[in-house]
């Protein structure tokens, strides 16, 4: 294990979330996504957060939680070369998108008349009440109008102590991060993985469960290491305000 910086070329705008981005997170995702590939065993009963385990990541143990050694991602440029913070660096230019979906019922229901959609013919008797039911508010037909931030961004860069040849390894098929990749937001167009000895100290640069240093702060509630995706893991914890952008 060793202090590494893992810089992120991106190739389109990255859509923002509600959390910060975690480099040990994207890690997990890689290694579960590995160890799904390789499963052959149809009878093995092991929770897919328990995969997330393994991580080629140091652990280190603050406010009674272990935690992964990993850095939230942020543009290039919002940490100096002295491990000086510009929490007001310039991050990309933002816009704001928007999506919209509506269902025109009475279309849908003249089309099924007229014979031009065909229900698949079920026995009544097991069926639920409501499967010819066109619902709005979910499922095929569900109605939304929703925006969403784009920020462009050329790199993202993260610190971590670890394994470069297992992390470099499991992130190089990484596609896409952030939010509505789907819509081809956050598209990855290389990877490095390269020494930096800044990241013994910089690795703290993510919600911790306690601190120790001045860095200004806001109260997070989320789980203290991956999987992020087990909501009753999540504990108190300051986030520095410099991983949101």
């Amino acid at each position: 294990m060793q202090p590494l910086r893992v810089t992120l070329r991106l190739g389109e705008p990255i859509a923002r979330g509600t959390f910060p981005l975690l480099l040990d997170g994207l890690l997990a995702w890689a290694v579960v996504d590995n160890e799904l590939s390789m499963a052959t065993d149809v009878n093995d009963t092991r929770l897919v957060s328990s995969l997330a385990t393994g991580l080629p990541l140091e652990t280190a143990v603050v406010g009674g939680h272990e935690v992964w050694c990993a850095s939230a991602w942020m543009p290039v440029g919002r940490v100096g070369p002295t491990c000086e913070i510009d929490p007001n660096s310039y991050s990309g230019i933002s816009q704001q998108r928007i999506l919209t979906r509506k269902s025109d019922l009475v279309d849908f229901s003249a089309a099924v008349a007229s014979g031009l959609v065909r229900i698949r013919t079920i026995d009544k008797d097991k069926i639920g009440p409501n499967a010819y039911v066109l619902d709005t508010s979910r499922g095929l037909f569900k109605n939304y109008h929703l925006s969403y931030t784009l920020k462009s961004v050329d790199a993202l860069e993260a610190w971590c102590i670890g394994d470069p040849h297992l992390i470099e390894e499991y992130l190089r098929d990484i596609e896409f991060v952030g939010p509505k990749r789907r819509l081809g937001h956050g598209m990855v167009t290389s990877i490095e993985v390269v020494p930096d000895e800044r990241a013994v100290d910089l690795w703290r640069l993510r919600p911790l469960p306690e601190r120790s240093d001045d860095i200004e702060c806001v109260a997070v509630r989320m789980p203290a290491r991956s999987p992020y995706w087990v909501p009753e893991n999540a504990v108190h914890q300051e986030a520095p305000t410099a991983i949101f952008w």
